[in-house]
């Protein structure tokens, strides 16, 4: 292939990857990118530009909107799902009917402003540890077709030039046999931005000299047109994808019987671009009314892309009348002010979920729909915190001045209608050898009268290692529907090769010692049980 065109999923209609990482669950993520891959096909593509893999840890940085969150082994596992649903299943040697070949992004970094312009500050180490596994897994589990380099630079060296980035990683390490292609606006930096090039047909050359075998391409949008059936599967996505972050006793809204008084509902906007009014009139029909703030029963506070004075005033506004405010939050990427968070009855992450948005919000405010989402990031109480992740070194995130070290919500969470209790981890056998496994249970109950989802999630911990490594790291997760008062027990299968660390001489190596394998509900409620890695082999 040679100059051409990519489709991007961008404006889709259907959630964007930030949001359906929100779901925690890969049978969905690959449900709707199936749905996207028959659309565009309709339309006469053949190859998308999508999704990110990149790792995104920082909202003041890059599209965090467009990328499944911060963790690698999430974004890892969602984006393998992504692209079987894009591409199909296994590794194909055509596409078949309905499909499309997927041109993945983000390789590699942390994201950046400018359209991700501009030098990345890594180290090899992190590179390795954070911003290439979730590459690796798609490169070994699929038939993932193309790459696209970032347009940032590395040490100096832009990623679209970068022999060692494109050569020896992607294609001596990673064994990649598909494209890699170049978009113009990549080529054209070389020449226009980072001055490594004279012109565009020398910025060209160097692109393939150094990796590149596909481009300059150009990217258009792509153009949505849905059926009743890729409507629903938007809505379900969109359902699946909410986050209830906060709850006082006030969700889910309850509607009257009839020829009771009729609920008053007000809703205000701040920023947001998708009402929700007619989907309010719509659910509530003669037993409620929405109506002005002052005579609202409750206040619903739908904040878009709105900077924090907007979201301030318009709390105040609402606090002066003494009404209860549930605030959902709107915006394509997540931000909330922590007053407005702390000031609100409840808080709902709604972040760019398509046009099924507005649907899948009510039926959750009306407890149509159980929310079960969880977070694929943290979010920060202030700016000073930033970059604020949950799998940080021992040492980091000390604190800014005087300032907490605690995050807003943390990552992995996310409440429900439901009551969950989870137990304590069981662990198939306490010890294993460097290339064995184990089974690791834990019991989880529905102790409400309401059916609902919850996400176990499995972490661990090396106590001691020859380099540092995260206090904590995501190794699994599973996201399961419980009838009232049902108790089942979950089961993942711990690789002893997943706890691999790069060494001193950044070889991948399992090191013998001491593990916590921890479960729980987030990344801070979590049960542990101790597991030892013996030196050499052995189950």
């Amino acid at each position: 292939m040679a100059e051409g065109q990519l489709r991007s999923l961008e404006r889709s209609g259907f959630p964007e990857p930030l949001a359906l990482a929100c779901s925690w669950d890969p049978a969905l993520v690959r449900e709707t990118y199936s749905e996207i891959a028959a659309i565009a096909r309709a339309q006469g593509a053949k190859m998308v530009l999508g999704p990110s893999l990149a790792i995104e840890r920082d909202p003041r940085r890059g599209r965090i909107d467009q990328s499944f969150g911060e963790d690698p082994y999430l974004v890892g596992e969602l984006a393998v799902a992504a692209i079987e649903g894009l591409q199909g299943a296994g590794k194909p040697h055509e596409l078949a009917a309905g499909k499309v070949f997927a041109a993945v992004t983000g390789f590699a970094g942390p994201g950046l402003p400018a359209e991700g312009v501009g030098p990345a500050p890594v180290a090899e180490r992190e590179l390795r540890e954070v911003y290439f596994p979730p590459f690796e897994a798609a490169i070994r589990r699929t038939a993932v077709a193309a790459i696209v380099p970032s347009r940032n630079e590395i040490d100096g060296i832009p990623s679209h030039a970068n022999p060692w980035l494109l050569k020896d990683v992607l294609r001596g390490e990673f064994k990649f046999g598909g494209m890699v292609i170049a978009t113009r606006e990549g080529i054209a930096d070389l020449h226009t931005v980072y001055r490594v090039a004279s012109d565009e047909v020398a910025a060209l050359a160097l692109a393939r000299a150094s990796g590149a075998d596909a481009g300059p391409m150009d990217v258009e949008p792509f153009a949505a047109s849905h059926t009743a059936h890729s409507n629903a599967v938007a809505v379900n996505a969109a359902r699946r994808s909410i986050v209830l972050l906060a709850n006082n006793d006030i969700l889910p809204l309850s509607l009257p019987t009839a020829g009771r008084t009729p609920l008053k509902l007000a809703l205000v906007e701040v920023g947001s671009m998708t009402s929700m009014l007619e989907e309010f009139r719509a659910r509530m029909r003669d037993r409620g009314a929405v109506v002005t703030p002052g005579q609202a029963d409750a206040v619903v506070l739908a904040i878009g892309e709105a900077d924090v004075a907007a979201q301030r005033d318009a709390m105040a506004a609402l606090a002066a009348l003494g009404k209860p405010v549930i605030a959902v939050l709107v915006s394509a990427s997540p931000s909330i002010d922590p007053e407005v968070a702390r000031s609100s009855r409840a808080v709902v992450a709604a972040w760019g979920l398509g046009d099924g948005g507005p649907k899948a919000i009510v039926a959750v405010l009306f407890g149509d729909a159980n929310p079960g989402g969880k977070l694929p990031a943290t979010l920060a109480q202030n700016a000073g915190q930033l970059p604020l992740f949950y799998d940080e070194k021992p040492t980091a995130h000390r604190g800014y001045l005087f300032g907490t070290t605690e995050p807003l919500y943390p990552f992995g969470w996310g409440l429900s209608y439901s009551s969950f209790e989870l137990g304590t981890p069981t662990l198939s056998s306490t010890s294993v050898g460097a290339d064995g496994s184990i089974q690791v249970s834990v019991e989880v109950r529905n102790n409400s009268k309401v059916a609902g989802d919850e996400t176990i999630q499995l972490y661990v911990h090396g106590k001691v290692s020859s380099t540092t490594r995260p206090v904590k790291e995501l190794k699994g997760f599973q996201r399961v529907t419980l009838k009232p008062g049902e108790k089942r027990t979950v089961r993942f299968t711990l690789e002893a090769a997943s706890l691999a660390i790069r060494d001193m001489d950044m070889h991948r190596a399992v090191e013998p010692g001491e593990y916590e394998v921890m479960t729980g509900s987030s990344s801070v409620a979590l049960k542990t049980a101790t597991l030892t890695v013996r030196k050499g082999a052995g189950k």
